[in-house]
């Protein structure tokens, strides 16, 4: 089953305990290929193997973009 942008947008906003809106223009981003993510909370870190629109969230938290070593 594939998770469609909203529904993802929905699912954050509550997990976040803020508005949809809100998660929408502050949280949404496009993916890429390659790029990697980290939790602040428990340290994992994923790679994107294929692009989308969303956030990645881990622990109830959105992931932060790594920067290129």
């Amino acid at each position: 089953m594939m998770l469609t942008h909203q529904k993802a947008v929905e699912i954050a906003a509550v997990k976040l305990d803020i508005p949809a809106t809100v998660v929408e223009r502050r949280y949404s981003m496009a993916t890429r290929k390659e790029q990697e993510y980290k939790c602040q909370v428990c340290t994992n870190v994923v790679q994107v193997k294929e692009e989308g629109v969303g956030t990645l969230v881990c622990c109830n938290k959105p992931m932060e973009l790594q920067s290129k070593k």
